[in-house]
C-alpha cells in the first residue's frame, strides 16, 4: 500500500538554555523520514544571556553527530532580548541567523527544505547546541515545520 505524505505539521518546544560550559539541548525527536520546511526559535525570556556563545542546530542519535548548521563557532547571542529570534535559513555549512529584536526588521529566506532520517531503531534528535556560564537563564522556544515522508514519521518535542 503507498503512503500519501500529510500537510505540514508545526512542532514547539520551549528549552531553558543554562549550565556552564558547553551544552547538547535535545529539542525534537525523529521518527522515520520527514522533510524539514523551517527550524528555529525566538527568545521569550532573557534573565541573563550574558553568555551564550557558539549557538547551532545538529542531528544525533548516539556518538558522532551531523551538524545542521555551522558549529565550529556558532552564533552568538550573548546580550540577546526577548523577541530576538534564530532561524536555519541555508545549507548546513552556515551559520544560523540570528535577528536582534531591537529594531523593526524583514528577514527572507530562501526556501532551505532538508530531509532527515532516523537511525534503525535507534533515537534521534534535533539538538541544540550553544556554550554558557554559570549565570545564563535564556528560554527559548523552537519551532520545526515538517511534513511526513513515510509511513509512521513525525517529530515530537523532548
Amino acid at each position: 500500500m503507498s503512503y500519501t505524505p500529510k500537510e505540514t505539521i508545526t512542532v514547539l518546544k520551549t528549552n531553558t538554555c543554562n549550565g556552564n560550559g558547553a551544552q547538547f539541548d535535545a529539542i525534537f525527536q525523529i521518527n522515520g523520514t520527514v522533510k524539514i520546511t523551517e527550524l528555529g526559535g525566538i527568545v521569550t525570556e532573557a534573565t541573563d544571556s550574558t553568555t551564550l556563545t557558539g549557538c547551532s542546530f545538529g542531528l544525533n542519535s548516539g556518538g558522532v553527530g551531523t551538524p545542521l548548521t555551522e558549529a565550529i563557532v556558532g552564533t552568538n547571542l550573548s546580550a540577546t532580548t526577548v523577541g530576538s529570534f534564530i532561524i536555519k535559513n541555508a545549507v548546513a555549512a552556515t551559520a544560523v541567523s540570528y535577528v536582534e529584536s531591537d529594531s523593526h526588521r524583514l528577514v527572507e529566506t530562501e526556501g532551505v527544505s532538508f530531509y532527515l532520517v532516523q537511525k534503525n531503531a535507534t533515537n534521534t534528535y534535533i539538538y541544540f547546541n550553544f556554550t554558557g556560564d554559570a549565570n545564563t537563564d535564556v528560554d527559548i522556544q523552537f519551532f520545526v515545520k515538517y511534513k511526513p515522508i513515510s509511513q509512521g514519521s513525525s517529530i515530537t518535542a523532548v
